[in-house]
């Protein structure tokens, strides 16, 4: 994967500040941060607590959502969300 001036994206630091410094044509600018640590692996999620997730799906929804601000919390369990 190239970034937009062809430099290959081979660290998270190059990958943060290309993030960093998108800007849309009306000045809306990114936030990316890396989180710094192990999450275990092949977790699910269940179909209730998705259904909690205010997502906005776009047009093509495979590539473009939103996903809202809500009074979510986590559970006592990491990884898990509850109303």
């Amino acid at each position: 994967m190239f970034g937009d001036t062809g430099r290959p994206l081979d660290s998270y630091e190059t990958i943060l500040n290309y993030l960093r410094t998108t800007r849309t044509k009306t000045g809306l600018q990114v936030q990316a941060h890396l989180l710094d640590r192990l999450y275990d692996k092949g977790r699910k999620v269940s179909d209730a607590d998705m259904r909690r997730i205010p997502i906005t799906w776009a047009t093509l929804p495979r590539w473009n959502y939103t996903i809202n601000p809500s009074p979510l919390k986590l559970n006592a369990k990491p990884g898990l969300i509850a109303a």
